[in-house]
């Protein structure tokens, strides 16, 4: 499957397991600028559709960060932007990465900005703060947050019968 319908099957699948996922709703354009210029780069392509979708999601453990902000301050973006932000600031994470998701052991999965292929999708990394360092070679955990998403979705979905 390619990347985009990856992100199809693994939105369809969150909405299909509604019982069990909590989702925070789509985000508007306005939001995803917001975010891309506070970061500093374009979002890959299977990401924005997933924050257009969903906005954010957990289901089954699995926890997608997104981009929300509060009611009384719309310029301060929590979620993905904030958790990239801090990641940049105390571990020397490179400007290129998108924190999405912890590994639950200290690390964080992130989207390779500066691999985007010429689709607009860009590789799924794990950079580990106190041990990665900015120019190495960093643990590939996907191709595209579709796929990455999509497989790790299954794989909790799959768990819990």
């Amino acid at each position: 499957m390619s990347a985009h319908e990856d992100a199809e099957e693994f939105i369809r699948l969150v909405r299909a397991n509604s019982q069990i996922a909590n989702i925070a709703g789509g985000c508007d354009e306005d939001l995803i600028a917001r975010a891309e210029a506070q970061l500093g780069l374009s979002l890959p392509l299977t990401y924005r559709e997933f924050l257009r979708q969903l906005g954010e999601c957990d289901i089954a453990g699995e926890e997608f960060y997104g981009v929300w902000a509060r009611d009384d301050d719309r310029n301060v973006l929590f979620g993905a932007v904030r958790m990239t932000l801090e990641a940049r600031r105390t571990s020397a994470m490179p400007a290129a990465l998108v924190v999405f998701m912890s590994d639950g052991m200290g690390g964080l999965y992130a989207m390779d900005t500066a691999a985007s292929d010429e689709e607009g999708e860009a590789p799924v990394v794990l950079w580990e703060p106190g041990g990665s360092i900015p120019g190495s070679i960093l643990e590939r955990a996907a191709d595209s947050f579709g796929g990455f998403a999509l497989k790790r979705t299954k794989r909790a979905l799959a768990a819990l019968q």
